[in-house]
């Protein structure tokens, strides 16, 4: 503050100053990136982490609005429930948890559905297959890549995912 300036002239050029900022909706995706998830979800979809987003039948999350609040961890589905889960996890959920949570996703996923996750880092456990990665660019000087990973769920022993190199 400047010396000699009283609180209220600067509580007021403040106030003057809210015009030029411009407030987004948080939680929830942009449209181009609602409507790119939606066309790789296929049947009854699970979204979990599902923040505002509108997308799926069964919308789980701990702290937004939604249809079943519950932690992605500890998904209270029985397994083989849905044709397709979408996930945007934290983004700096620590490594420990990715792998159960990949888990937990995976298992309430029914043979040959898709998981569509949006991450830092890539769902690599066995049962899934990643079939396709998207990469998001945000058009700015050292901005943060985020990946759309849409991976199958199959059911093969391990040994065989592991010849084939699906590990």
């Amino acid at each position: 503050m400047l010396f000699g300036t009283n609180i209220y002239t600067v509580w007021n050029k403040l106030n003057n100053m809210r015009s030029y900022f411009k407030y987004k909706k948080i939680w929830s995706w942009p449209r181009s990136v609602e409507n790119f998830i939606f066309t790789k979800a296929k049947g009854f979809t699970l979204h979990v982490c599902s923040g505002q987003s509108k997308i799926g039948n069964v919308k789980v999350d701990l702290y937004e609005d939604c249809d079943v609040r519950a932690d992605m961890c500890s998904l209270p589905f029985k397994p083989g429930v849905f044709d397709t889960v979408i996930c945007d996890p934290p983004w700096k959920i620590r490594s420990a948890l990715r792998g159960r949570l990949l888990c937990e996703l995976r298992d309430v996923l029914r043979p040959e559905g898709v998981l569509i996750l949006n991450s830092t880092w890539l769902p690599a456990i066995p049962g899934l297959v990643i079939k396709e990665i998207w990469a998001r660019v945000i058009n700015r000087y050292w901005g943060n890549v985020t990946l759309i990973t849409v991976a199958k769920r199959i059911k093969q022993p391990i040994q065989e995912q592991l010849k084939g190199g699906n590990l």
